[in-house]
């Protein structure tokens, strides 16, 4: 007993350390792509995870573009690229188990109506937010920057900072809501920035 114990730990190692492994490579990958992106130099680069969808962003703030990637299965062939000027963003905002934490919206008051609509998705978007109260009370089980962009063929993108249930105000939700949060931070700097361009 003992010693089946001791191989299936020594198993679960050897599938995280290559987990790992291939986590570690495909965030080169991915890094390189965007990297790699003419007219576009990042300054900064996150990629997150749920299950098998893996979103990246970058921005380049001196050239004002926002780089989003889907990431396909294999990395380098699959991968859809999209890059944003600011004043493409229509908005962005921070859901923790559906329920919105904080937003930021293009001015122009007609645009926040068109934003709202796409934002929340309707009564699916409220239906979804109401199931989120069936998590352990105390904790949390996702957290989600989306951002809405001018893009009729990808108007929205949902990119997770936490994809595992962990107690709220713990050490794994406070990383997770700082990073989302400065990432919402960079864009309603860009929002703003845009903004500031077409009122001058």
């Amino acid at each position: 007993m003992d010693h089946a114990w001791l191989i299936f730990c020594v198993l679960l190692l050897i599938a995280s350390a290559c987990g790992l492994y291939f986590r570690f490579s495909d965030n080169k990958k991915i890094k390189s792509i965007i990297e790699n992106q003419e007219g576009f130099t990042p300054r900064h680069i996150y990629i997150g995870r749920r299950g098998l969808v893996t979103v990246a962003i970058a921005i380049d703030g001196e050239r004002h573009k926002v780089c989003i990637v889907n990431v396909g299965l294999d990395v380098k062939a699959n991968s859809i690229i999209k890059i944003y000027s600011f004043n493409d963003i229509l908005s962005c905002e921070v859901f923790e188990d559906d329920f919105s934490v904080t937003k930021t919206v293009r001015s122009s008051q007609a645009l926040g109506m068109a934003v709202g609509g796409l934002a929340f998705g309707g009564v699916g978007a409220v239906i979804g937010g109401l199931s989120g109260a069936q998590k352990t009370a105390g904790n949390v089980r996702k957290i989600d920057l989306r951002i809405v962009v001018n893009d009729i063929n990808q108007p929205t993108y949902d990119i997770p900072f936490l994809s595992i249930e962990t107690k709220k105000g713990g050490i794994v939700h406070g990383d997770a809501s700082e990073k989302a949060r400065f990432w919402a931070g960079l864009l309603s700097i860009a929002i703003k920035q845009a903004d500031q361009a077409c009122n001058a």
